[in-house]
This record gives structure tokens, C-alpha cells and sequence, in this order.
């Protein structure tokens, strides 16, 4: 008996030690496009950055400007129109399609090969259906600048959070305005999406065109930015790996030739709550055939075998349904694990 203690025990932990497991995911949020709209308001997290360090002009940006220019809409530079203003010059002529502008040159000839090299990627793993062109890619530009251009009023009552959200309000009009102008995404659907980031302002702000919807929508935009806002500010110096996760985590919003929008995060989820069920299960289930099995014991000591079976015959239909439950389970995540 004291070692049917022992094991009723040792399954007890094995369910509390289940329950306490936690996995901890961090919602990478996405966006989508809408019509050019100067109201939109959005809010950003503020961080205390570590300013970025400037790419070396010297033998490792050609062609790029020496000083920061403050831009306009008129003057921004389209990486489909003007590669050579975007810094993207050398990958123009080497007869690469280029979706990256960084007029300021921030990010090296080298950097900037892996963001467009990651941004080809991204057009081909996301997947969606666009009327007349059948099944088609989500296009993504980013345009990177080293400063919005924008003059806050001076106002020494007005609270830092204020100034920040006045700033949001006026990057996502520029942001949306860009996009329309850049003509991203197929007419057909409307599939294009503009990632603007402003290094020296620290600010992310995704704009998108309504074929995103509704994995990227204005309830989601708020907590892409601070993604990738994060995610850039995690990676220091390094605004090309920041850019490369900022991708990533845009495109875990959008379906993709290999998994529905999120999937991968949620079908995991899904899997350690089915594990946990099943192994409850089979906890309760061994846990009730033990009882079973003492009261059948005890009742041929007592009353003689015919009389213990009676006396355990309600308590094995129970045990049965739970053990037909565990399995039903236990089939279940057989079946999650080989679609995952």
C-alpha cells in the first residue's frame, strides 16, 4: 500500500509540475494598410536608447551622403524610382530589384544587401490570394531616415509624453503618405506595407494598405511599433539585425506557404495544453484504478470476492471513461504533433 502511495504521489507532482510550466510569447504585433488619412493617431513606448552608432563613410558606404539631410515628402527618395538617392546605387546596377532606402546610409553596403536579401525572402514565403493573379506575396518596403522632419513647438509645461505622441501622429502621416507614393502593393489587392523607421527619434511606425486586414489593423499597429522598436533597441549598435528581426516579426502576422498567420506560436500552445490534459488524465485514471483496486482488496477480506466486485463496479466504469479520455488525448496531440 505504501508504495501505491509512492507512485499516486509521484504522478500528483508530475501534474502540478505541468501546471506550473509557462511559456511566455512575445506578440509580435503586424499591420495593414488603409486609406492616406493625416489624423491617424498612435501611441510608441518610449525607451531609453543607446544612440546608433553612423555607418564608416570611408571604404564602406559608396556613394553615400556625408551629412544627414532633413527630408520631405518631395525630397525622399523612392528605391524603385532613385536606388543611387537610396544608397541601393550598386545593387541597381548589378540588376537587383531593391525595397530598402537609407539615404542617410546608416547601414553598410553589406548590411543593406542582408535587409534586401531578407525583404526577397519575405515576398517569397508570404502567400495570399489576389483576385485575377491567384496566389501572390505581401510587398514590404522599409525606408529608414535619420531624422523625422519635424519641429516640436516649445512648450516647457507639455510632458515628454506628449511631445512623443505628437511626433507618432506626424510619422505615421509622412509614413502613409510615402506609401502611397512608393505605389507598394498589387492593384489587384492592395497587399503593400511600409515600415519607416527614424534612428535618431527612435520611432517605428508600420503603415498598410487594407489587403493586410485583418492581420495587420490599427488595434495590432501599437504593439508591432513597440516590437520593433524593442527589437532594434535590443540589438545596440546593430540596426541591420534589428531591421532582420523587425521582418521576422512582421511576417509571423501574415500567412506564409508554410503556416497560418501566428501558427507556429499557437499550435505550440495548443500542444502543451493538450499534453497537460493528457497527462492529467492518465494521473486520475492510474489514481482511480488504484482505488479500484484497494477497494476490490478489501472487500474480498471483508465480504468474500463476489460481494468486493459489486462493491467496485461503479468505480471501474469511472476509471474506464477517464482511461478512454486520457486516449482520446493522448490521439490528439499524436495527430497536432505530425501537422506541426
Amino acid at each position: 500500500m505504501t508504495m501505491k502511495l509512492v507512485i499516486v504521489s509521484v504522478c500528483a507532482l508530475l501534474v502540478w509540475g505541468a501546471s506550473a510550466q509557462q511559456t511566455y510569447q512575445l506578440d509580435e504585433a503586424f499591420f495593414t494598410d488603409v486609406q492616406p488619412s493625416a489624423d491617424t493617431h498612435s501611441q510608441s513606448v518610449r525607451f531609453s536608447f543607446r544612440p546608433l552608432s553612423h555607418a564608416d563613410p570611408t571604404g564602406v558606404k559608396s556613394g553615400g551622403p556625408t551629412q544627414k539631410k532633413e527630408w520631405s515628402l518631395s525630397t525622399y527618395p523612392s528605391p524603385f524610382l532613385d536606388p543611387t538617392s537610396c544608397n541601393r546605387g550598386e545593387a541597381a546596377e548589378a540588376g537587383e530589384t531593391t525595397w530598402l532606402c537609407d539615404p542617410d546610409g546608416w547601414l553598410t553596403d553589406d548590411e543593406a544587401n542582408d535587409v534586401d536579401t531578407r525583404l526577397l525572402k519575405f515576398r517569397q514565403e508570404t502567400q495570399h490570394a489576389c483576385g485575377s493573379l491567384g496566389k501572390t506575396f505581401y510587398q514590404l518596403a522599409i525606408a529608414l531616415m535619420a531624422k523625422l522632419p519635424y519641429s516640436l513647438a516649445k512648450d516647457k509645461k507639455r510632458a515628454k509624453h506628449d511631445e512623443r505622441t505628437e511626433l507618432n501622429t506626424y510619422a505615421n502621416s509622412f509614413a502613409e503618405k510615402l506609401l502611397v507614393t512608393y505605389g507598394i502593393g498589387h492593384k489587384q489587392c492592395h497587399d503593400g506595407i511600409l515600415l519607416l523607421y527614424s534612428v535618431q527619434d527612435h520611432m517605428a511606425v508600420v503603415r498598410w494598405r487594407e489587403g493586410l486586414e485583418p492581420y495587420i489593423n490599427e488595434a495590432a499597429k501599437f504593439t508591432i511599433e513597440r516590437d520593433i522598436e524593442r527589437a532594434i533597441h535590443l540589438n545596440g549598435d546593430n540596426l541591420k539585425d534589428g531591421l532582420l528581426e523587425a521582418i521576422e516579426l512582421i511576417e509571423h502576422r501574415l500567412p506564409t506557404k508554410h503556416h497560418a498567420p501566428g501558427g507556429s506560436s499557437h499550435t505550440m500552445d495548443i500542444l502543451l495544453i493538450v499534453l497537460f490534459l493528457a497527462l492529467v488524465g492518465a494521473c486520475v485514471a492510474y489514481a482511480l484504478h488504484q482505488m479500484q483496486q484497494a477497494l476490490y482488496d478489501e472487500g474480498v477480506a471483508v465480504y468474500g470476492e463476489d460481494h468486493a466486485k459489486e462493491l467496485a463496479t461503479p468505480l471501474q466504469a469511472v476509471t474506464q471513461q477517464t482511461e478512454a479520455i486520457a486516449k482520446t488525448l493522448s490521439d490528439t496531440l499524436t495527430g497536432l504533433i505530425a501537422q506541426e
